[in-house]
């Protein structure tokens, strides 16, 4: 666990001017997953099927604006991918290929408090993450 955690503080790349090609998706995937999972861990969630409505749209906030700003591309294809891919890693046995983008928009567009906070740590996270200090955003925003 301890190298898990050195790995995600710090020690990943500038998000900013990255060529896009499958095995970069994958890194990014894996980064906000892994903040993902490390963050829940330490509030104490559980795994994606034990979590209240709260907790899956402050991860589904998160993950959407990490996705954006680990890619530049805010509402494109690219972002779309990394969410949706990062999506299927978090959630896991709860992952509904059908519904996931549907999930994200109708968040976004109900103007849910727990998506926007998700939404607002993920990019704190990102700035984090260019300053090389802990990932903790998500953390804070499910107190």
């Amino acid at each position: 666990m301890l190298e898990k955690l050195k790995k995600l503080f710090g020690k990943a790349p500038p998000p900013h001017n990255m060529t896009f090609g499958t095995a970069q998706t994958e890194r990014i995937v894996s980064l906000i997953a892994d903040a993902i999972e490390v963050q829940l861990t330490m509030a104490e969630r559980g795994g994606p099927s034990e979590w209240s409505e709260r907790t899956r749209s402050t991860v589904l906030g998160y993950i959407a604006a990490a996705g954006e700003a680990m890619t530049n591309d805010p509402g494109g294809p690219q972002a779309m991918l990394v969410c949706v891919r990062t999506s299927e890693k978090v959630l896991k046995s709860t992952f509904n290929s059908e519904l996931i983008l549907t999930d994200f928009e109708d968040l976004a567009t109900a103007g849910d408090t727990y998506y926007a906070a998700g939404a607002t740590a993920g990019y704190e996270d990102i700035q984090r993450l260019k300053q090389k200090r802990p990932l903790i955003g998500l953390l804070s925003a499910l107190q």
